[in-house]
């Protein structure tokens, strides 16, 4: 759980995972730089990801915007592209479909991770203030940590499951991708108070999984083209 004021100012209360990952203009983290705050850091990876509503690790986040230095940060249309994803997050997810080490890390960063709750500053319970708002507000939180906890456990179990079976990183995150759009709206919805609209979106999952699983297929295929000829 993490409050957010409309000055991009933050401030972590809760998370349950040290790693996870991001993807609009606000963000969360469970480290801080010293030369940008970390809503700015996780911004920049979300923009790579296409994820939202989770906590990124230092590390994943020094790679994200590594991986957004290497590629135009515009948001036209290339190669044909017309869905809602930018460019910096089909990049990101290129990166992922050939890069089997970084697919690892960051299938993983979603696996074990947590969903947060996003609060605007503005719904806090005051100092002083209205003991029966203080009051349903904590219960309110207690019951989305509940509903995010057994989400997480869920998603947890269902990436432990691949990982066994053997399944290639990359589809591992295609696979979570599509876990998260399963998801409904209305649950991305819940874990943001305060706010117009949440920064996940179950279209943007679903595009997020459509895109990287059409890498992979294609990717296979020229494999096995190329294993029939040899």
């Amino acid at each position: 759980m993490y409050i957010e004021s409309n000055s991009t100012q933050m401030s972590l209360i809760y998370t349950r995972a040290a790693q996870t990952k991001e993807n609009t203009n606000t963000g969360q983290t469970s480290s801080s730089t010293s030369e940008e705050t970390a809503v700015a850091v996780t911004s920049k990876a979300a923009a790579v990801t296409g994820m939202t509503g989770i906590n990124l690790s230092k590390e994943v986040i020094d790679q994200l915007i590594s991986a957004a230095q290497e590629t135009n940060t515009s948001n036209t249309n290339t190669n044909g592209y017309n869905g809602i994803l930018s460019e910096q997050e089909r990049h990101g997810l290129q990166g992922i479909a050939r890069d089997a080490s970084y697919a690892k890390k960051m299938s993983k960063a979603i696996g074990a991770g947590a969903d947060l709750i996003r609060i605007d500053q503005s719904q806090m319970p005051k100092n002083g203030g209205d003991p029966a708002y203080a009051k349903a507000f904590y219960e309110r939180i207690g019951s989305l940590q509940s509903k995010a906890s057994e989400v997480n456990v869920k998603r947890t179990n269902f990436y432990d499951a691949q990982v066994e079976q053997g399944i290639p990183p990359a589809q591992i995150y295609a696979n979570l991708m599509e876990f998260n759009a399963n998801l409904t709206q209305n649950y991305w919805d819940s874990m943001s108070i305060g706010f117009d609209k949440s920064t996940s979106t179950v279209e943007t999952f679903q595009a997020s999984h459509d895109y990287l699983q059409g890498l992979i297929d294609k990717s296979n295929k020229a494999t096995s083209s190329v294993k029939s000829t040899g």
